[in-house]
């Protein structure tokens, strides 16, 4: 990534927290909707956190190419 910009960044960190308020509000739908089996959804939260952990590590390789 030679031409890295803060509008990448931005845009990556954007992403990422969007991603964060639906998985967060998944969370509390499913808690209020679904107490009795949490447990039926939990590959496809774990889907999630997972993509999210990647997106994460995809902004800090961005932010620290940047900063060279």
């Amino acid at each position: 990534m030679a031409n890295c910009s803060a509008d990448e960044v931005m845009h990556r960190v954007d992403f990422t927290e969007k991603e964060l308020d639906v998985l967060d509000s998944w969370l509390d739908y499913t808690v209020e909707l679904e107490p009795l089996e949490p447990l039926a959804r939990l590959p496809q939260l774990q889907h999630c956190i997972k993509q999210l952990l990647t997106d994460l590590g995809k902004v800090q390789q961005i932010a620290l190419r940047c900063s060279t």
